[in-house]
């Protein structure tokens, strides 16, 4: 397996931020939302799949993680119809993504990958092709005693998750890992009686440390002694083999993954609280960081820490849009996936739901779902359910009423994920 070190320093000057954006943030309305999960009852949302089922879309199917909350299976009206959940108090379900039609020892299935974040495992399940009409969506078939993924502590287990199959029908699956810089490229392999399991092909350490120029070098802030800025957020476009990672404190990368191998990682866009100033003061075990306002930025004025989650809306070829998550601003970015450059912001909140804030994980399809979603269909994390205290939920909204005020395009016939 090899292993490809970023170097610890990135010059300043080899790394542009894309064009900023002119036009003022937009305001979006979600359509409709989930129910409230509660952090006392230990169930936490996170991070939101949308599954497009192969022959009636009206029956698909969004998959999100609850953390210690196990899984949840919602249908297209937000619906709980399914949750997995696991008797050992330390399993933590973080991050899912979704593979159509993997073969694997013999069968063909779709399935939804999962890191078990408190057990540093990956989790593996099939998803009924009945969809929203099954009484059990989701089947886990991750093979006996999995292995662990990082081979660590576990506080430094699999985190952030991004899955798609190459045009040999291999399947593959990168994991970040929790406080450190590293990323891991498996691809997924058949185990005994039709489960699945993983083979690590390749790692990458993105940098910790960068050069601001004029010998000055800036770190993020961080709360434990020895913890790295992670990556949470992750996407692959699949057409070209091309990820797309969101350090939280840093920014976003671009980064090459073909013939097995990760390539290319390039910074694109970098957090507002890049290279500022900050205090970091002890508090028991870890650290309270304090950004110093007035110290000068060199990143952007739209992308606020933590930058999280990222989605692809396809178009033909190999164009598209790219958002991402401000959960610092509570806002999203588009970016045009050609070029990266900004093309702008909005925030969802008002009409039949709250607000959205502090938005880990988001998913967009351009599928026609049912009548509802005929344009497509935004999932997004909302880290702060209102009026419920201590309350997470996932809100959906309909492309188009993301599209028309940022003038972006409303495309159903490109991007079905099965393709």
């Amino acid at each position: 397996m090899r292993k490809l070190l970023v170097l610890l320093v990135l010059a300043f000057t080899a790394v542009p931020v894309v064009a900023a954006a002119t036009a003022d943030t937009a305001d979006v309305q979600a359509t409709l939302e989930t129910e409230a999960f509660f952090d006392s009852d230990d169930a936490d949302a996170d991070d939101p799949a949308i599954w497009v089922h192969p022959t009636d879309s009206s029956k698909s199917t969004v998959v999100g993680t609850l953390k210690n909350g196990g899984l949840a299976v919602f249908d297209l009206a937000g619906n709980t119809i399914q949750r997995i959940d696991y008797a050992d108090e330390d399993a933590r379900q973080n991050n899912v993504d979704l593979l159509y039609n993997v073969r694997l020892g013999g069968l063909t299935r779709d399935l939804a990958v999962v890191t078990e974040r408190g057990l540093d495992h990956l989790r593996v399940f099939a998803i009924d092709p009945a969809g929203s009409d099954a009484a059990d969506p989701l089947t886990e078939v991750t093979v006996p005693n999995p292995p662990v993924v990082f081979e660590g502590d576990t506080d430094i287990a699999a985190y952030g998750i991004a899955a798609w199959k190459d045009d040999d029908g291999r399947a593959w699956v990168v994991m970040s890992q929790r406080h450190q810089t590293n990323l891991l490229l498996v691809r997924l392999v058949a185990g005994p009686g039709g489960t699945v399991g993983f083979r690590k092909v390749d790692t990458l350490r993105l940098p910790s440390t960068f050069d601001l120029g004029h010998g000055r070098t800036w770190t993020p802030c961080t709360e434990e002694d020895g913890e790295e800025p992670q990556v949470e957020g992750m996407v692959i476009d699949g057409r070209d083999g091309t990820l797309y990672a969101a350090q939280e404190d840093v920014g976003l990368w671009k980064i090459s993954v073909r013939d097995g191998a990760f390539e290319h990682p390039r910074l694109f866009d970098r957090v507002h609280e890049f290279g500022q100033a900050y205090t970091r003061t002890p508090d028991g075990d870890e650290f309270v960081c304090e950004i110093d306002p007035g110290s000068p930025s060199a990143g952007s004025d739209y992308l606020h820490a933590d930058a999280e989650g990222v989605t692809i809306y396809r178009l033909t070829g190999a164009t598209g849009y790219l958002l991402a998550s401000s959960q610092g601003s509570s806002t999203f970015l588009v970016y045009d996936l050609r070029s990266l450059r900004l093309l702008g912001t909005f925030e969802i909140g008002g009409g039949p739901t709250d607000h959205v804030d502090e938005s880990d994980g988001a998913m967009v399809v351009n599928v026609p779902l049912g009548t509802t979603f005929a344009q497509g269909l935004l999932v997004t994390h909302d880290g702060d359910d209102e009026p419920n205290d201590d309350a997470t939920n996932f809100k959906f909204t309909r492309w188009q009423d993301v599209a028309g005020p940022l003038g972006l395009k409303v495309d159903t016939q490109h991007g079905d994920p099965r393709r």
